[in-house]
């Protein structure tokens, strides 16, 4: 059978019959009477039943996604469930969006057609939300809603996700595939033993595939989980080739090289077209670039990224936009801005290659298949002196060759016209995200502590808090925030922030003093991991009771050193026990040096997290124990008193 469907169709998302656009399915009395779902009784709502239609055309213009979904309302934590959004864009434009809630008692109400809204968010794709709450929706309410999305071209296939975050007892979704469209069908069976049906028949304009899996639990909602359309149980149909009008097969995404030249396009679309009005970006590349090729590559990428307006949207394609146009407008979306650095580049003879990447917060890529949208974005790698440089010019906090975290260490594709070739984005090791607080403290003869503090961030702990907040005084006043909550007992004065982008550095100083209250004439109690201490261990579930891999952001290092010092007639008592462990996922290092002579002590609290992912019970444990571990070592005090 999947011989003869490798000869129809497709793309896009997904789904099965709705009806006529005046009536509603009948919801049976099981449905009704639903108050617990087996296998996950304390679900706040369950997804009763969701089908969908993919009708596709065989010009692929006027195709179309129908969406129909009935969710059973359980707890009053689960009226969240009643309210609706719903992507759109020029691309694919959402319509007819219709809902109404079924209240315990029979009665039916209706979504008033005045209660979508669709919030703009902005108008370079026409990209926006429709959005709306469905009507006095309950605990013990059943929700209905439909709606379709069009679009107009098959070179965006898209996954259906029989999961959702809530229980799933039937889903299914049914593609209409015209006759001359081939297609290869793509099932990502995550779970064991689901009632999976799959079915396919000729229709008088192609063929009809349809597929329904049944009694489906939720993707668990664990922290630093994998994303979740990794996790999902999840079907596409990826178009492989069509018939032209000349009866001549025309290769789609079959193979990496054919993907590529589909993307590339023509003189008129795609790359093509934005490598063919170049003038304006060549003469503005040659106007900001002088000096050998390791300043020049700097200032190239520094005007794209600073010049160029970024427009927050993207994936691999680009239509009709030039290079030119986007200089001429002063923005472009993620891709344009990447190929317009590429061209400018060129233009001053800096050899570079676009790369196609996924962060790994969005999904894996699966290189044995050749479609375009695993990947979301396109960076530059550069070669400046011998050396690869990676390049994102759409964030403004991205430093000459850095990346975001989520874009270290992934797999990706860098492509040619004429060539492709994989490889994998560089990442920083452990020690360059840093987090090293210093505090250098001392006790008077009042017993009060005094001293100051600095915070030095590197690397991607440094990014993460570059222009943190949307002004100096509001970074200021965030920061002077931080270090107050993490020194309840102090007063912090003179709090100073300094930023550099172009060195991913983020330092922040500070004043601090014990408050009257909390002073004792004999005794100082002090906990020498603040303010980088860990308070709570976030991996809470025993190994073999968790269920979804985990996924860090990055490997990094925090360092807490606290230098202390006390007059005379004050002691030690006793010392704290210094926690050492290491496992696989890492390791804590405690360290003191205690000069008597001198009556001060230096103690240094080191805790690294090597890895960024932790598959299987056996990683995942060994992250648990080393947060167990840091977690009793932080409680840890270091206590002086006076003889």
């Amino acid at each position: 059978m999947l011989n003869r469907l490798v000869g129809l169709c497709v793309l896009v998302l997904l789904v099965s019959t709705l009806g006529s656009a005046a009536s509603w399915p009948d919801i049976p009395e099981s449905d009704r009477k639903l108050v617990e779902v087996p296998g996950s009784p304390n679900s706040a709502a369950v997804v009763l039943f969701r089908e969908g239609r993919v009708f596709l055309s065989e010009d692929s213009r006027s195709s179309f996604l129908e969406v129909y979904t009935r969710i059973k309302i359980l707890t009053q934590e689960g009226v969240d469930y009643g309210s609706i959004s719903i992507s759109s864009s020029d691309y694919m434009r959402v319509k007819n969006l219709e809902g109404r809630t079924h209240l315990p008692g029979g009665k039916i109400v209706v979504l008033p057609k005045d209660a979508t809204f669709k919030k703009e968010y902005s108008d370079y794709y026409g990209s926006s939300v429709v959005s709306c709450a469905l009507p006095e929706v309950v605990e013990g309410a059943i929700v209905e809603y439909r709606y379709r999305t069009y679009f107009d071209s098959i070179f965006f296939p898209r996954m259906w996700y029989f999961q959702a975050e809530i229980p799933t007892l039937v889903s299914t979704v049914a593609f209409e595939i015209p006759h001359n469209i081939a297609f290869a069908p793509l099932v990502y069976k995550t779970l064991p033993n689901v009632e999976f049906k799959e079915e396919f028949r000729e229709t008088v304009s192609g063929g009809r595939l349809t597929y329904s899996a049944m009694n489906l639990p939720p993707v668990p909602d664990e922290p630093s989980r994998f994303p979740f359309r990794d996790l999902a149980y999840r079907a596409m149909l990826l178009p492989t080739s069509r018939r032209g009008s000349d009866g001549m097969k025309i290769s789609l995404f079959d193979t990496w090289k054919n993907t590529v030249d589909v993307v590339w396009g023509y003189r008129d679309w795609g790359y093509g077209h934005f490598f063919g009005d170049t003038g304006s970006a060549k003469k503005q590349a040659k106007a900001v670039a002088s000096g050998t090729a390791s300043e020049v590559a700097p200032k190239v990428f520094r005007w794209v990224r600073d010049e160029i307006d970024t427009e927050p949207f993207g994936n691999v394609w680009v239509g009709e936009t030039s290079a030119d146009d986007v200089v001429k407008d002063r923005k472009g979306d993620l891709t344009e801005k990447a190929l317009l650095l590429h061209v400018m580049l060129k233009a001053v003879h800096i050899d570079s290659e676009l790369v196609w990447v996924n962060p790994k917060n969005r999904s894996r890529v699966e290189q044995n298949i050749p479609n375009p949208e695993q990947f979301s974005r396109v960076i530059v790698v550069a070669h400046v002196n011998g050396k690869q440089v990676w390049l994102d010019p759409t964030d403004r906090t991205l430093s000459f060759g850095k990346l975001k975290p989520s874009m270290q260490g992934v797999p990706c594709l860098i492509v040619e016209k004429k060539k492709q070739e994989w490889s994998v984005t560089p990442h920083l090791p452990a020690e360059g995200s840093t987090r090293e607080a210093v505090l250098d403290l001392g006790i008077d003869g009042d017993g009060r502590v005094t001293g100051a503090g600095r915070l030095n961030l590197t690397g991607n702990h440094a990014w993460l808090r570059l222009e943190w907040k949307d002004s100096e005084a509001a970074i200021n006043e965030a920061w002077t925030e931080w270090v107050e909550d993490s020194y309840e007992n102090f007063d912090i004065t003179e709090v100073v922030v300094t930023e550099s982008i172009e060195n991913q550095l983020v330092t922040v100083s500070w004043k601090m003093s014990q408050r009257d209250d909390d002073v004792i004439a004999d005794e100082v109690v002090l906990f020498p991991a603040e303010p980088l201490s860990v308070g709570s261990n976030p991996y809470t579930l025993a190994p073999n009771q968790r269920w979804t891999p985990l996924q860090l952001s990055f490997a990094d290092v925090d360092r807490v050193v606290l230098n202390l010092s006390w007059p005379e007639g004050w002691v030690l008592d006793g010392e704290p026990a210094l926690g050492k462990f290491s496992n696989d996922a890492g390791a804590l290092a405690t360290s003191m040096e205690i000069n008597e002579a001198e009556r001060r002590v230096s103690l240094t609290r080191e805790l690294t997290i090597s890895k960024m992912e932790f598959i299987g019970s056996g990683p995942y444990g060994n992250l648990r124990d080393l947060y167990i571990a840091a977690l009793e070592n932080d409680a840890e005090e270091l206590i002086v008193v006076a003889e």
